[in-house]
């Protein structure tokens, strides 16, 4: 079993020093949630690939990131959460016109 646990919640201007704290606790994962305010309400912060990216640069490449899209357009904005340094991708299947597509394209891309 693989526990991801989420940082929606952390404080945003100490974003560095919470990962890192949880880093120190023992995680190995890190869960990322991405909301466009359309296939859900945006209630806080999410997470784009800028911000991705700069907590890749933060943390290193040991700690996994697990990228949750609850967007409209998961075929078409995977690759920028790919690009910035994710290791898994999440989807809704209801939000995904040709599943079994994005799924190879991620395999493909090495990701999860």
């Amino acid at each position: 079993m693989i526990i991801t646990p989420s940082i929606l919640t952390a404080d945003f201007s100490r974003l560095g020093e919470v990962c890192d704290e949880a880093i120190a606790a023992g995680i190995d994962w890190i869960h990322l949630d991405v909301m466009d305010g359309n296939f859900v309400i945006n209630k806080t912060v999410t997470f784009g690939p800028a911000v991705i990216r700069s907590l890749r640069n933060h943390i290193g490449s040991e700690i996994k990131l697990d990228c949750h899209l609850m967007i409209t357009n998961a075929e078409e904005t995977w690759n920028q959460c790919v690009d910035a340094g994710v290791d898994m991708v999440i989807a809704h299947l209801e939000a995904v016109e040709d599943f079994p597509s994005l799924i190879s394209q991620l395999h493909e891309a090495g990701v999860q």
